[in-house]
């Protein structure tokens, strides 16, 4: 089906009256992309000028029947399908039971001419009723989610994957602003240090080099809050109700502290490759609530691990009365947002309790450390069940009788023997491959004469990572790496995350850059990084300490504006009349602001999110307002209007909590 259609009414009900008419409408072709023709409502209408009309000839309209979803229009489109609801919201003056017209029905429609609709059921009381096209029949679209509304849940981008900003960018301003400016899937690894609702004030000390950095980490919830509270609703409801939950248990400053993560957690998702990973660093005054937030977000399917790092020493504080155990640990919460990512094992030196127990034998001539390994196996294959023959002088160490000397001529004094696997087992190698490993000086034989392999101490790779960090502390007062940020982190630990979850090249995003710490890092192992921070000290501290540290000059870029995303493809011009109608079906006639209905005629485009946030002309990121809303909205955010309207009493608080 490549016909697309949108119905534009021209008429009003007259209620009351036997087949009465409900509207004059035109068929208009819409060349939209991400629109594709599956129902829309209507109740049966015919040509004006007396032809075959879509659901009869001869300008009788015949009602559609069946069930919604069946198809059975014949092949010249005269008998829709089904009957469903109307995508309006019940009570809002179209709340009957329309028809929904197939895909096979729809082809009858013709570009430019006129159709007249009437009421199946002779009883017009409808109301000006608005027929649009639907990407898919709704019972209450404006209960659907932003993107369902705007008909762009699964558009393409085509530049998606292409960052539209240079190695080493750091911005200074709001990361959500930022964000909403890059192009989606364009980092493969982020790492963020966000506040941690701590209830504190940090400064960094005067004199210090990050002297006159600091944040508020405490939190109140406020109407701009509340109404992305509301947003979140429709766009998560499983976190929407995590945020209610979080309020009745806690407190409103936790709930104001977890929207605040969750937008922007919702824009980090975004902009992750597919084989991208998150890892979001946070302590127990608010990990167990930021775990649930990013199941929401990511999926609990999508949680890799929670990684504990011992960031200090124990704390002295029971002779200050204190009556707790001491906290001395953060959070790593290890996300993938997909089920293929990036993973490098890195491994951790063993400690030396455990050298001195398993790696106890060293070898004469070299003092390598090295423990014995078992030769043999549970299960046969190929040349495995053989006698391996050793000799010794008498009281002597065993070795490996490779010549044969046993049956060619036994030297007097010294001592042969065949060896066999232990009873049920098998050689786990083959006889040549023994032999290889004798030759290399491998072997290492118990009294008995059975022949162990010598793993070498400085040959193993080490201890798997684990999900326990205990052997990266915290920054030493006078190291080069300390610049006096109240909450800085080891670039060792960071180091580690980006060795572990990346490649060489990848691009790092960290949201909460603070002092640099993980742009750092990620020159260090030789990948591409981008920065964000609230405080334009950051940028600052990008630029010393990269000279300091790594004795290089910053050759990136300090910028503080939003970024135009240049992976959506070519877009129509925000207001242009196409968007206009697309978004009003789409809208099913309501205004996004107090939701009344008004004709086509009152509605204005808007920016969901202005430009001057990120916001772009993509019809994702536009709706419908009618003039009274658009002109309270003004430079507002869309959920700054949804407050204004329901203090002033236009808007009911749905969108609140």
């Amino acid at each position: 089906m490549t016909v697309q259609a949108l119905l534009m009414p021209f008429g009003s009900v007259h209620p009351g009256q036997p087949n009465a008419l409900i509207a004059d409408i035109q068929c208009v072709a819409v060349d939209h992309p991400g629109a594709p023709l599956d129902h829309f409502c209507a109740i049966g209408f015919e040509r004006l000028d007396g032809g075959a009309g879509l659901f009869g000839r001869g300008g009788v309209s015949v009602p559609a029947t069946g069930r919604h979803g069946q198809d059975e229009g014949d092949e010249n489109g005269d008998r829709g399908a089904g009957s469903g609801r109307c995508g309006r919201r019940p009570g809002n003056r179209c709340s009957s039971h329309h028809d929904v017209i197939s895909r096979n029905a729809a082809k009858g429609l013709v570009k430019g001419r006129s159709y007249r609709l009437r009421d199946p059921k002779s009883e017009a009381s409808f109301g000006n009723c608005y027929i649009a096209l639907l990407s898919r029949h709704r019972g209450n679209a404006m209960g659907a989610s932003r993107k369902e509304r705007s008909g762009t849940a699964s558009l393409p981008f085509p530049n998606a994957g292409t960052p539209n900003w240079v190695n080493q960018t750091i911005w200074t301003g709001d990361n959500l602003d930022i964000m909403r400016g890059m192009n989606s899937e364009s980092v493969d690894l982020i790492y963020l240090d966000p506040p941690f609702n701590s209830k504190a004030n940090y400064a960094a000390p005067i004199g210090s080099q990050a002297a006159g950095a600091a944040f508020k980490d405490t939190w109140g919830l406020d109407d701009v809050n509340l109404a992305w509270h509301g947003e979140i609703k429709h766009e998560n409801p499983g976190l929407y109700d995590l945020l209610n939950a979080t309020r009745r248990i806690h407190n409103d400053s936790m709930m104001s502290y977890l929207i605040y993560m969750a937008i922007r957690v919702m824009e980090m998702r975004r902009l992750l490759k597919p084989t991208g990973s998150i890892y979001l660093h946070c302590d127990p005054t608010a990990g167990h609530y930021l775990k649930l937030l990013m199941d929401s977000i990511f999926g609990a399917d999508r949680f890799r691990s929670e990684i504990a790092w011992k960031r200090s020493s124990a704390h002295s504080d029971t002779k200050q009365g204190r009556r707790q155990h001491g906290r001395i640990h953060d959070a790593l919460l290890y996300y993938t947002k997909g089920d293929s990512w990036t993973w490098n094992p890195v491994y951790t030196e063993y400690d030396a309790d455990y050298v001195s127990r398993f790696y106890r034998h060293i070898e004469a001539g070299t003092g390598r450390r090295y423990r014995k390994g078992d030769l043999t196996g549970a299960k046969p294959g190929g040349d495995t069940r053989y006698e391996w023959r050793v000799r010794r002088p008498v009281k002597g160490a065993w070795e490996a009788d490779l010549e044969g000397e046993w049956r060619t001529g036994p030297r007097k004094g010294w001592e042969y023997r065949g060896v066999l696997p232990y009873t049920g087992r098998y050689w786990a190698y083959s006889r040549e491959r023994m032999r290889e490993f004798s030759e290399q000086g491998r072997l290492v034989y118990a009294r008995s004469g059975m022949p162990n392999y010598k793993r070498y101490l400085d040959e193993m790779p080490g201890v798997p990572l684990q999900d326990l960090w205990t052997d990266i502390g915290p920054i030493a007062p006078r190291t080069r790496e300390r610049t006096g940020y109240p909450t800085q982190k080891p670039l060792a630990l960071v180091e580690r995350i980006i060795r572990t979850s990346s490649n060489e090249g990848d691009v790092i995003l960290d949201s909460f850059c603070g002092c640099a710490t993980a742009c750092i890092a990620a020159e260090r192992q030789q990948r591409q990084w981008v920065g964000i921070d609230i405080s334009p000290k950051a940028a600052d501290l990008v630029k010393s300490r990269m000279k300091e540290e790594l004795g290089l000059f910053f050759r990136g870029v300090h910028r503080s504006d939003i970024p135009e995303r240049t992976d959506i493809g070519v877009v129509l011009r925000y207001n242009d009349e196409r968007n206009r109608r697309f978004l009003y079906g789409q809208q099913v006639g309501h205004c996004a602001g107090c939701e009344n209905h008004f004709e086509l005629r009152n509605m204005e485009v808007d920016h969901i999110i202005a430009r001057s946030k990120g916001g772009t002309d993509h019809i994702s990121n536009l709706q419908l307002l009618c003039g009274a809303c658009n002109r309270t909205k003004g430079t507002r955010s869309q959920e700054q209007l949804l407050v204004l309207l329901t203090n002033k009493g236009w808007l009911k608080q749905r969108h609140a909590a």
